[in-house]
């Protein structure tokens, strides 16, 4: 019985990380977006670049979102923050279902590639981070 209870509480904290990553990396990208938005209406460049900038914007999150969730778990850097990419391609993709659009065009496929780049750039800083905790835990005692 008691296992049990060790492995629903890893579960609950495994669930608790993963959302409290995806809401941060999701703070992170409204927050880039705002602050570009801001800097669109300032400057007012061409409509073509509010494109690379919202990517841009999203990539941020990716990356906060993938370096939160690697810091947490301690392991497994790259895979975690993959994972983050994909999550919020796939917000991507249906939003864009959601929109009417329902063509995969190239440009989609190279928002993946950023996207799940960014996240695993995240993860690894992250993981990169953690150990770097420990072994300064480690060694203080």
């Amino acid at each position: 019985m008691q296992k049990r209870t060790s492995a629903e509480y890893a579960g609950k904290q495994l669930l608790f990380s993963i959302l409290f990553s995806a809401g941060a990396g999701a703070l992170v990208c409204a927050a880039a977006l705002c602050l570009l938005a801001k800097l669109i209406v300032a400057t007012q460049p061409s409509a073509w670049w509010a494109i690379p900038i919202s990517v841009i914007a999203v990539m941020a999150g990716c990356f906060v979102s993938g370096y939160i969730l690697a810091r947490r778990m301690g392991q497994n850097g790259l895979f975690c923050g993959l994972c983050c990419g994909l999550f919020f391609f796939l917000i991507f993709l249906l939003a864009a279902m959601l929109s009417g659009s329902h063509e995969y065009t190239a440009f989609a496929a190279i928002k993946c590639v950023c996207y799940s780049l960014a996240g695993a750039l995240g993860g690894y800083i992250g993981l990169l981070s953690s150990e770097r905790a420990k072994r300064k835990a480690h060694t203080s005692r």
